[in-house]
């Protein structure tokens, strides 16, 4: 990424709510002008993308949510890593304390809540709470950080895999250079997904990491450049921008066809150049249709509490089945598999934890990674919330 690119996103980042373009709506300048062009479509591919890993675990298995899998998480890492240039260039411990602040809070303070959700379900369902040894085993479930061994709320393996995904991208970015870490970085990730899933996974789906920092690195070396954000000023630039990022997507939903399910966080991604192109086509594309929207409220809503709603959804789901089952009378295993049961999850599952944010950040900001001891709250934003 070019210099000047660099110092744009620097620049939006450092400054305060109220003198940000991006956020106040004046433009003064080239250089701000840029600045409130690329949050806006960080805005909307993020609020795209956070619809549809909700709607990815609304749907049953199927051709849908195959190619939903194939590209939501890579899209997610890939922004992680645009937002994160912001941060590339402080001391790399105060980047450790940033996003641990940003991500590990939240893990901690949401795998508390799925604790809890656990032990009202058993209740609820059992008529009473769970032996305490099998409290212990759940939350040392999720404390290591893999999906499959997550009681009730797999999603949150994606916390401290970003976490590591994040420090370890950046450290190695200080000690060979942009474009070496990203090189290695891809070494890595191909080996990984050649091998497949290790004989054990790693602690904090490290092995996850290993793969999601290429993606990472990409968008923090990339990113969408100066002439693909300019390229939509133009009727031409429009039309030839649509029909690429809408030829990116069908390509994607034909790989899936072919491919099957993937998933990063059970490192199963079938054939290996196939979920390489399915990856990197679908986020593509994706990215094209956010910068060929116009700035979106609604997607910039969704986008600033996506580190709320990506925890808080699955179990969104579950009490949302568990009252729907009580008022008809029918078993929640049929309800799962409904498909009417899908628009309802959605709406709930995006809305209520929005809601949830709101009373939250009113109480105690601090347990989703934000604010802090002399901080405001736009300076903790990092690779969650740009």
């Amino acid at each position: 990424m070019a210099e000047s690119e660099s110092a744009t996103l620097r620049s939006s980042r450092a400054a305060p709510n109220t003198a940000d373009p991006a956020w106040s709506g004046e433009r003064t300048g080239s250089r701000h002008r840029a600045s409130a062009e690329r949050i806006a479509w960080l805005d909307n591919a993020r609020g795209m993308g956070i619809v549809l890993v909700v709607l990815g675990h609304a749907l049953s298995p199927g051709y849908a949510r195959d190619v939903l899998y194939a590209f939501h998480m890579p899209l997610f890492f890939f922004l992680a890593g645009v937002t994160a240039l912001a941060a590339s260039g402080e001391p790399w411990p105060r980047q450790l304390h940033r996003f641990a602040h940003s991500l590990l809070i939240p893990f901690a303070f949401f795998g508390l809540l799925t604790l809890a959700y656990v032990q009202a379900a058993a209740l609820l369902h059992h008529g009473g709470l769970p032996q305490w040894r099998s409290l212990l085993h759940m939350a040392g479930g999720i404390a290591y950080g893999v999906a499959d061994w997550i009681p009730a709320n797999s999603v949150l393996w994606f916390f401290p895999a970003l976490f590591l995904t994040a420090c370890s991208s950046l450290l190695l970015m200080r000690l060979v250079g942009r474009v070496w870490a990203l090189a290695l970085a891809t070494l890595l990730a191909c080996a990984m997904i050649v091998m497949g899933p290790l004989p054990v996974r790693l602690p904090w789906s490290a092995d996850s990491a290993a793969v999601a920092s290429m993606f990472f690195l990409a968008g923090l070396l990339f990113g969408p450049r100066r002439t693909l954000l300019s390229a939509q000023r133009t009727p031409v630039g429009r039309l030839v921008l649509a029909f690429l990022s809408l030829s990116g997507l069908l390509l994607t939903a034909a790989i899936a066809g072919v491919n099957g399910f993937v998933n990063i966080n059970a490192m199963r991604f079938g054939d290996p150049l196939l979920y390489l192109l399915g990856a990197a086509l679908g986020t593509a594309g994706l990215i094209g249709v956010s910068v060929l929207l116009p700035a979106s409220r609604s997607l910039r809503a969704l986008s600033l509490e996506s580190r709320v709603i990506f925890p808080l959804h699955v179990l969104v789901f579950g009490g949302i089945t568990t009252l729907v089952a009580a008022a008809t009378h029918r078993p929640e295993a049929v309800l799962r598999a409904s498909i009417w049961m899908v628009p309802l999850n959605l709406v709930f599952g995006l809305t209520l934890p929005i809601i949830f944010a709101w009373i939250m950040r009113r109480r105690a900001a601090w347990v989703l990674g934000e604010g802090g001891p002399g901080r405001h709250r736009r300076e903790t934003q990092l690779a969650w919330q740009q």
